[in-house]
């Protein structure tokens, strides 16, 4: 009889980024589920519970919903865990092991599909850590280009969203352009606000304007007013993640007006208190 016939398991599948991911290196949480289930059929076990992590990394260490499922083990609730690949139960390997140590010192068992690991041999175990090993290097390799692309991107002057900030047009290369219609508006909004005028009296320009946020939204509550005043980008600025070039694209305002348009700003300014504040 196989070793895995009537264990009872608990599936983990995780993604990091979910939003426009395709191609061969990823695994949609519907592909990891359809290995989860035919390896449980095929072996006789029973899938109790099936956890979803979606845009989470795996070198977070608290994931909740693998830490509900460690805890499964450990009150004897199910017997293992079970996951399509390695590199879904994680990335880090100091944080898989200390994970995988919980799991077994509650006499529980760990199943990756893929790699097809025996857990009960000094053999398999060997080849967990080199396999968790090369999952964390891969991590480490991925975030490096990333982050080379990133600083690329903004010595170029490329807007580091996708979607251009309301006030601004986004050019087939990634620069901001000015828009004719609502970066008049953006405008307006930044010099009242300068002048002492609350967030909903500002918000009130890009209302009567029907100018509309990035995102689609026209409310122009005062949380979305106090983001917009305080985004650099309307200085001019390109930036992502700690990579920033002055100068990127054509300003809204100067730096002068930005300063004003900051509340917590102009009470080291010397103003007096905030508009938005006395009521």
């Amino acid at each position: 009889m196989d070793a895995f016939t009537a264990l009872r398991l608990d599936g983990y599948i995780r993604v990091s980024d979910v939003r426009g991911r395709a191609g061969p290196s990823f695994i949609s949480p519907s592909v990891q589920r359809e290995q989860i289930d035919a390896w449980c059929a095929i072996r006789g076990a029973k899938l109790l519970n099936v956890a979803e992590e979606l845009d989470a990394s795996g070198r977070r260490a608290d994931r909740p919903k693998l830490q509900e499922l460690i805890g499964r083990v450990e009150a004897g609730v199910s017997d293992g865990i079970i996951v399509a690949k390695l590199d879904r139960f994680g990335r880090s390997l100091r944080d898989a092991l200390d994970h995988l140590d919980r799991i077994q010192r509650a006499g529980g068992t760990f199943v990756s599909v893929q790699e097809g690991f025996d857990l009960s041999t000094e053999h398999g175990r060997l080849v967990l850590r080199l396999m968790l090993s090369y999952a964390e290097f891969d991590s480490d390799r991925i975030r490096a280009s990333w982050d080379d692309a990133r600083r690329r991107a903004v010595a170029r002057g490329v807007h580091g969203s996708g979607v251009a900030p309301v006030g601004y047009r986004r050019r087939a290369d990634g620069r901001l352009r000015p828009h004719p219609k609502t970066a008049p508006a953006v405008r307006e909004a930044f010099a009242l606000r300068a002048r002492g005028a609350s967030l909903d009296a500002a918000g009130q320009i890009l209302r009567d304007g029907k100018i509309r946020s990035a995102r689609g939204g026209s409310l122009w509550t005062r949380t979305t007013m106090a983001l917009l005043f305080k985004n650099r980008v309307y200085l001019g600025e390109a930036r992502c993640g700690t990579y920033i070039l002055a100068d990127a694209h054509n300003a809204l305002v100067d730096p002068v007006t930005w300063r004003l348009a900051q509340s917590l700003r102009r009470k080291f300014l010397g103003l007096g208190p905030d508009a938005d504040e006395r009521g």
